[in-house]
This record gives structure tokens, C-alpha cells and sequence, in this order.
């Protein structure tokens, strides 16, 4: 008599895979002998170590139960310790904080709410991250932070990680992962990093990790400050991390490098600048890119500059800035980026007064005022990318299901950081989006999608009319972008 167990394992290995939950897999695993050992292999090849505060399994503990769930790491204690568990474990995820990474902050002027605890963990979860050198087929590792980023306001700590907090373990963390032998991390991912450029370049054990990496994957939050939507492009100082994490986290892994997934919370790639001129993979095969705004045709060429070896590439919700304006003389390089010190200023960056709404600068706006495009549109990009990256077989250009932008700031007014997406791209789909393209007005310090001279903002109430041509109108390109990224598609399927 035929029955399932009948099958080759081949068949029911295949089959087994298809379980939604990890719960399946455990059920399957009490049926019989055979299920359990196919279910196990799955089971425990994905780990996940949850945060484990210090206290939290007794009555003493710093946590508000309705503010964080209380995780134990002894279930994941019990699958390290067990000699055949840990044969089958191939990745592993570890949570400093709960798995939705949401710890929302609170106001520090909303006394209802109490400071958030110190992130100080559990000697048992310590020990969980002391032994992941000893497991020994695991490649791929995943640190989680909570997305909010920034530092605590006034005496109370508001903010679940500090960038410090953020930089301090995930050094010791990668520095755990390090044994007398060399690392097996072969794909490292940090969720919500920051270090508000803190980071030692030098710091041996990091070095080494990403040295060996053949992928890497990080989400980068930035802090927010108290002023209104925007203003932590300057007051948040996004420049100093972003101008030395080449050196800090790409530089050391360039030799083995093939898999690059990078994303932020802010808009990035012009300002703050991502210089990559000084980096490249020469086994690059795959690279996404999430929120990353390109304003100058150098960022696309360091694109095509991989063509020998990229096979995938990806563009998570990223826009070409067609438009800038700004009132600081000297502003832009002779690259087209901001320089750090403009002439004339003793501020970072300059700060560009607003045009016709400052009157005492009224008159200096015919002078200072500069209003610079970039012509180039994607249907130009996407048929580069059609001639100059003959090996390319999977692209795809939109925006993930994950993102989620209808948030309010730790300061209460609409337009905090984004949820950004994790593990997503593979699910990205191709779509022509208006926000593809952008523009960024320096004294609002803000990008928007186009310059809407109609709406309730006082400079543009009282710019003349001789300027509001000066002003480039939304790209009305939709058509040429449709059918040139469907021109690119096709090509790669062709292939």
C-alpha cells in the first residue's frame, strides 16, 4: 500500500519546506521518525535568540510589562547545548529588543510616560552570544536593533539604543563571533545601525569579520531632533556617519564581497553624501539600494562600474534628484555635492536663509539664490543599464510592501523615520512611481517630490513671478521610463 512516507526524502524534504510556521515543523516533528528527522534539519536551520534583559525573570525587574515583552534566552540556550541540535543551525537572528523594533520614544515632556530601561542583557543571553563562534556550520547572522534612533532627552532615557549603545554591542557581539579559528560568518546583517561616526575604523575584530563576508546587509537609522520635519539633515549630523562608513564597514570587506544591501531611514547618497568613489567590489554580484537618491550621473557610473561581475541589482524607492535649490554661495563642489566647509561660513554645511521671507536678505536673493537641475531621467538609466551591464539577470526597480512612512516623530509631529524594509528585495516588484524622482530645498532642508509653487509655504506666496519659471516642473516622462524599464526587463530575459 502506497503512502506519503512511500515518497524519496528528496520529495518529502521538498514538501516539508512548504510548512507556513515554525509550529508546523514542530508538530510534524511528533508524527514520526521519518518527519521528525526532515523537519528538524528545518526547523533549527534559522535560530533566533530574543532580547533577555538583566532582571527580567524576577520580581525586580526595570521592565514595564505594557512596555516590552520579557523574552528568556534559555530556549535558545537549550537548542545550543543539545550536540545534534546545533549541527542544523545555520543562521541566526539575535533581538536586542522586541522583534517589532518599535520601542516608540517617549516625549520627554509627556511625564505620563515613564524612560524606557537601560539595554543591559542577561549573563544567559551573553552566554547565548559567547558560544555562536562553537556552532559549527552557522554563515549567516543577523543583529536587530530597535529602529529609533538618537540620543535620550534631558535625565530620563527615552531612546531604547543610543547610537554609543548601538556601536558598543554590536563590537562586542561581531568580537563574539570571532574564535581561534577564522570566522564562518560568510552574510552578516545589522538592522537599525548607528554611531553617529563614533566608530573605530580601526577595531581589529570588526575588520576581521567583514573581511571574510561574502554578503552584507544594514539598515541605517538616523536621529531625529526636536526641530520640524527635516532639520536633522543638519541638526542630526546624518554627515559624519555617512562620510566615514566606507572606510568603517565597505572598505574591509571589498576583497570577498558579492552581496551589498544597504538602506537608510533619511533619504541619502547626496546629502547626506554616501562617497563611493574610493570603494569597489571586484566579485560584486548583487546590490540593492533602499531610499538612495542619485544626483549626479558618478553615482550611476560606480553602478556600471561592477559590470564584469553584478547579476542583480536593485532599487528600493529610489529617486533621481532633479532639482535643487539653495541660498550659500559656494554651496556645491565642483562635483555637484555640498561641501562640509563652503567659503565664507564658519558652519558645517553653511545654512541657506529662505528667499523673499527673511526680508533683511531680500536683497541679496537675485545674488545667492541658485536653482540647480540635473537632466538626466531614469529612461536615460535604464538604458545604460541595458548596454553597459551584460551580465545583469534580475533587476528590479519600485518600492517594497514593507515600507511604511505614516509615522509620527518622538517629538509628536507627523513625519518620523519610515519603517524601513528587511530581507524584502527578492520580493520587489517593477513599477513606475512618481516619487522616482525628487527635488531638495536646502533652506526647508527637505526633499519632496516637485516644487509645488501653489501650496501654503510664505516664500513661495511671495516669489516673484519672474522666478517661479526658474523653478523645473515635475519630469513628464512617465511613458519614456515605462517603456524603457520594460525594454530592460525584457533584454534580461532574453539573456
Amino acid at each position: 500500500m502506497f503512502t506519503i512516507t512511500s515518497l524519496p526524502v528528496e520529495v518529502l524534504t521538498r514538501i516539508v519546506s512548504y510548512s507556513p510556521t515554525k509550529h508546523d515543523l514542530a508538530s510534524l516533528r511528533l508524527t514520526s521518525r521519518l518527519f521528525n528527522d526532515i523537519a528538524v534539519k528545518q526547523l533549527f536551520s534559522t535560530t533566533t535568540l530574543y532580547a533577555h534583559y538583566e532582571d527580567s525573570d524576577s520580581n525586580d525587574s526595570d521592565l514595564d510589562s505594557s512596555e516590552c515583552d520579557v523574552y528568556d534566552a534559555q530556549t535558545f540556550k537549550n537548542a545550543i547545548d543539545d550536540n545534534e541540535l546545533r549541527k542544523h543551525i545555520r543562521k541566526v537572528d539575535v533581538y536586542t529588543c522586541e522583534t517589532h523594533c518599535d520601542h516608540h520614544p517617549n516625549d520627554a515632556g509627556h511625564v505620563d510616560f515613564p524612560p524606557l530601561p537601560w539595554p543591559r542583557y542577561h549573563e544567559r543571553w551573553w552566554d547565548c552570544v559567547r558560544f555562536l563562534k562553537n556552532l559549527p556550520f552557522l554563515t549567516t547572522f543577523n543583529l536587530h536593533f530597535d529602529r529609533h534612533s538618537g540620543e535620550s532627552d534631558f535625565f530620563e532615557r527615552d531612546i531604547l539604543h543610543e547610537p554609543k549603545d548601538r556601536l558598543e554591542i554590536t563590537d562586542q557581539v561581531l568580537s563574539c563571533l570571532l574564535g581561534s579559528e577564522p570566522s564562518r560568518i560568510t552574510h552578516l546583517g545589522i538592522r537599525h545601525y548607528q554611531d553617529n561616526g563614533k566608530a573605530d575604523n580601526d577595531h581589529v575584530e570588526r575588520q576581521e569579520l567583514l573581511k571574510t563576508l561574502s554578503s552584507l546587509r544594514m539598515t541605517i537609522s538616523n536621529g531625529e531632533t526636536r526641530d520640524s520635519l527635516g532639520k536633522h539633515l543638519r541638526a542630526g549630523d546624518p554627515h559624519t556617519f555617512w562620510g566615514k562608513f566606507p572606510q568603517t564597514f565597505l572598505k574591509p570587506a571589498m576583497g570577498n564581497l558579492q552581496r551589498l544591501v544597504l538602506y537608510s531611514d533619511i533619504l541619502f547618497g547626496f546629502f547626506p553624501r554616501l562617497d563611493l568613489r574610493d570603494v569597489h567590489f571586484p566579485n560584486l554580484k548583487s546590490l540593492c539600494f533602499g531610499y538612495y537618491v542619485f544626483a549626479q550621473d558618478s553615482q550611476f557610473d560606480w553602478i556600471t562600474s561592477h559590470a564584469a561581475t553584478l547579476q542583480e541589482l536593485y532599487m528600493d524607492d529610489c529617486s533621481i534628484l532633479y532639482s535643487i535649490a539653495h541660498t550659500i554661495p559656494g554651496w556645491l563642489g565642483e562635483d555637484g555635492f555640498p561641501l562640509e566647509h563652503p567659503p565664507n561660513t564658519s558652519e558645517c554645511y553653511g545654512r541657506s536663509f529662505t528667499p523673499w521671507e527673511e526680508e533683511d536678505l531680500n536683497d541679496e536673493v537675485d545674488e545667492k539664490l541658485k536653482l540647480v537641475n540635473y537632466p538626466t531621467r531614469w529612461f536615460d538609466i535604464f538604458s545604460r543599464f541595458q548596454k553597459e551591464l551584460p551580465r545583469l539577470r534580475r533587476f528590479a526597480f519600485g518600492k517594497s510592501k514593507q515600507w511604511f512612512h505614516d509615522t509620527t516623530s518622538r517629538y509628536g509631529y507627523v513625519g518620523g523615520p519610515p519603517h524601513v524594509p528587511w530581507e524584502a528585495e527578492n520580493d520587489l516588484e517593477n513599477e513606475i512611481l512618481r516619487d522616482r524622482y525628487a527635488v531638495y530645498c536646502d533652506w526647508e532642508c527637505s526633499y519632496s517630490e516637485a516644487w509645488d509653487m501653489n501650496d501654503d509655504d510664505e516664500w513661495k506666496k511671495k516669489c516673484p513671478a519672474e522666478w517661479r519659471s526658474w523653478f523645473e516642473n515635475f519630469p513628464a516622462c512617465d511613458e519614456e521610463d515605462q517603456i524603457a524599464l520594460r525594454s530592460l526587463c525584457n533584454h534580461i530575459e532574453r539573456r
